[in-house]
């Protein structure tokens, strides 16, 4: 299963394997191991968050956009292409153990925070639009990642459907950061 391929994965990186390699398949479908981490966090896997940090500490490639499906709990499902840190935020959302951290690490290590993704309808979205989503569910981390995204320069106009009504009456730390920098609410 997966867990074992986490466990491989490790071993290879230990071996000098190279962790900046991107694979195409038939389809012309790309995925890197980076990638594959931050899935494995989404599905709520053991090992996930563990092998991306290995990764990011042998300087994985982080802007990847690559097309998955992941199936959460049988009701929930992420169809769609995005960046590690798109699909971090989605484990942000599902209130996945690790999606936090992981989301963090990345934009750390020099994520860029207005590459998004978009869902298997083209509906495309931001990092900063599924944090906003994240914190208006009450999701944790939901709010101290919409607000690192916007010290990092996350656009407000960016892809996605902003909630920016409910945004404001949450009172929100980071709305007065929005102001303050003058784009429009």
């Amino acid at each position: 299963g997966m867990e074992g391929g986490l466990e491989l994965a490790k071993l290879l990186l230990m071996k000098g394997a190279d962790p900046r390699i991107v694979r195409t398949d038939a389809d012309g479908v790309e995925s890197s191991p980076l990638g594959w981490a931050a899935r494995a966090v989404v599905d709520g896997r053991a090992g996930g968050l563990e092998l991306a940090k290995l990764l990011l500490e042998k300087r994985a490639l982080v802007n990847v956009v690559e097309t998955h499906k992941v199936n959460i709990d049988d009701k929930y499902e992420v169809d769609g292409e995005g960046t590690p840190l798109w699909w971090a935020l989605h484990a942000v959302q599902c209130g996945r153990e690790g999606g936090l951290e992981l989301a963090k690490l990345l934009v750390e290590q020099g994520a860029d925070v207005n590459l998004g993704g978009k869902d298997g309808e083209g509906n495309e979205s931001s990092p900063l639009v599924l944090a906003a989503w994240a914190d208006i569910d009450g999701k944790t981390g939901g709010q101290e990642l919409a607000e690192l995204l916007v010290e990092r320069g996350a656009e407000l106009n960016a892809a996605g459907h902003m909630p920016m009504p409910l945004y404001g009456d949450k009172n929100l730390r980071a709305t007065d950061r929005f102001r303050a920098t003058g784009s429009p609410l």
